[in-house]
């Protein structure tokens, strides 16, 4: 089921703010559709999301600047309860790594 109206209003569009200063995207897999308060919580902890996928699946970009940071950043977003899954996309038909 799609995001709702206001949530669609919150998703940026993936081609119009690539940015090499955050070289991390990865897909966040949610139990249902974010809301607002769940976009706030995911963009405090530097994740953007930046268009709805399918499948309550969101391709996103991290702050995070290394494999360090974009692990512990996978730990904080997992404990979150309404994530089910995030994976590191690796680009068109390319498969993500489960973290």
């Amino acid at each position: 089921m799609p995001p709702t109206a206001s949530t669609t209003n919150n998703v940026r569009n993936a081609h119009a703010s690539e940015n090499p200063d955050h070289p991390y995207h990865i897909i966040i897999q949610t139990r249902d559709n974010v809301r607002r308060e769940e976009l706030r919580q995911l963009e405090d902890k530097g994740v953007t999301v930046m268009q709805y996928i399918g499948g309550n699946e969101y391709f996103c970009r991290t702050d995070s600047e290394d494999e360090d940071a974009l692990r512990a950043l996978f730990s904080t977003l997992r404990a979150l309860p309404f994530v089910v899954r995030v994976v590191v996309h690796h680009g068109p038909g390319r498969r993500g790594i489960r973290r």
